[in-house]
Parts: C-alpha cells; sequence; structure tokens
C-alpha cells in the first residue's frame, strides 16, 4: 500500500506547498525574477498561478531556459494547462511517460502462484532480465528499481494532472506496461477521463495481471457505471463486503469527481 500511497501524494497539486511565495509582487517582476532563476519551483508555481500573456511569456521564455528536469516538467506543464498552443510541452511530458510504457524490464515484485505478493522478494522474470543485461550489481539493481518505483510513477503523476484529451491513446498504452503501477492508475485515469471504449482493455489488464494487482485496476470498471462491468469487476474482487465497498466508493468518487469538474476544479 505504501507504493500506492506515494503516487496519491505525487498527483495532489503542488502549489499547496508554495502559497506564501511572493505575495504582493507584480506579474511582472515575477517574470523578471523567474527568467533569472528558471529552475525556481516556487516562482514556477506562482507565476502559472497568475492570468494574462506576460506569465505565460515568462513560462514560455523560462522553459528555454531551465535546465533541470523538474523544472521544466513544471514550466510544460503549466503551460500545456494554460492552453499553449505548441505542441513541444505536452510532447516533453509525454516522452517520459512513453519511455516509461515502452519499458521492457520485469516488474520486481514477486507473486505466487495465486497472485499473492510475496513480501522483500524479486521475482525471477525481474532478476533474469537484470543478469542478461549485465545490470545485476545490487547497486544497479537498486537504480532500475528506483526508476520503476519513484521515477516513472512521478512523470505519469504530473502527465496525467494534465487532463488532456491527447493522453488517452498513450494511457490505453499503458494499460500494456510492464509496470503494474502504471497500468493501475492508467486504469483509473481513463475511467475518470470517461473512456468507455478502454474498458475492454482494462479488462484484459486485470486477466493478465496477478490477483492482487488486478482487483485495484478492477476498481476502474465502477466508474462506468455499467452491470455487465460491475460483473466483470466482481471477478476480481471476489470478496463480496468489499466489492460493496469499492463499487459504492467508486460511485462517490465519480460524482464528487464530475462536480469539481463543473467548477472546473
Amino acid at each position: 500500500m505504501r507504493r500506492r500511497a506515494l503516487l496519491l501524494l505525487l498527483l495532489l497539486p503542488v502549489c499547496c506547498a508554495w502559497s506564501q511565495v511572493a505575495k504582493g509582487r507584480t506579474v511582472r517582476e515575477l517574470a523578471a525574477d523567474l527568467r533569472q532563476n528558471p529552475n525556481d519551483l516556487k516562482l514556477i508555481a506562482k507565476l502559472g498561478e497568475e492570468a494574462g500573456g506576460e506569465a505565460s511569456v515568462a513560462l514560455a521564455d523560462s522553459f528555454e531556459l531551465a535546465s533541470a528536469k523538474d523544472a521544466k516538467q513544471a514550466l510544460a506543464s503549466a503551460l500545456v494547462k494554460r492552453g499553449s498552443p505548441e505542441a513541444k510541452y505536452w510532447e516533453y511530458l509525454a516522452a517520459f511517460v512513453r519511455k516509461a510504457v515502452e519499458s521492457k524490464v520485469p516488474y520486481p515484485e514477486a507473486y505466487d502462484e495465486q497472485g499473492r505478493r510475496q513480501r522483500d522478494k524479486l521475482s525471477q522474470e525481474f532478476l533474469d532480465w537484470c543478469k542478461a543485461n549485465r545490470m545485476d550489481t545490487q547497486q544497479q539493481m537498486g537504480e532500475i528499481m528506483n526508476e520503476i518505483f519513484f521515477v516513472q510513477p512521478k512523470d505519469f503523476a504530473i502527465f496525467v494532472g494534465l487532463w488532456d484529451s491527447r493522453n488517452i491513446p498513450l494511457l490505453r498504452q499503458a494499460l500494456l506496461s510492464s509496470n503494474y503501477m502504471l497500468v493501475q492508475h492508467s486504469a483509473g485515469v481513463l475511467a475518470r477521463m470517461g473512456d468507455r471504449m478502454a474498458a475492454p482493455q482494462i479488462e484484459a489488464a486485470c486477466k493478465r495481471l496477478p490477483a492482487d494487482e488486478a482487483r485495484f485496476v478492477a476498481y476502474a470498471l465502477f466508474w462506468f457505471e455499467d452491470p455487465a462491468l460491475d460483473a466483470v469487476a466482481k471477478q476480481y474482487i471476489p470478496d463480496a463486503a468489499l466489492y460493496e465497498v469499492r463499487r459504492t466508493d467508486a460511485r462517490s468518487a465519480k460524482k464528487a469527481h464530475l462536480e469539481r469538474m463543473k467548477k472546473g476544479k
């Protein structure tokens, strides 16, 4: 559960930690500061909240000047959300997700024959891949797992936070990913975006994943409010009480989500 909680934290709006930045300063002053300090995440967040073309130009200029990945991601995200007509900002964010989705590295965690996660044990497929690719030292495997459990989910969180229709094809592709965390959250985001065409792919993902992972993917099916898809979800959430809790939670979450979308939040 810790890794799922981590991704939820990553999905929280980053601006909540930056509300004390540069109070009372003009957009022109903030823009000048950002051009001088294009990797400053706090300035990016503050200027991203400001309306108008001057802020947009400063954000675009700073994207070209920034050297840090997290700063460029924040700048690209702000520009996409502001409706920039330039595709390069969306493409910059999509490239990280595309790389993660296309990765062939097997998922590191091990599962028993019933699909239950085995604590503190690495899968044989992952170990074999590391050995075959001469990346089987403890340090190398640690770096690979950091990429799978932390870097890829963070890149993914920034990307899905755009709530952009251009995301849908790549999110559907992510349902085939070897990173089970991306599969789970792709299913959830596609369901929240109302992509009914993704339902068969979500069902297919449930079939190929271990039971402990499939039940989290199946949760997304409840968002479609379709009795046939509820029945599919029940196959992966066999406990009747848990099934009802998850279904009720999904319905409530969908209602709250739609209300937020109506308010433009």
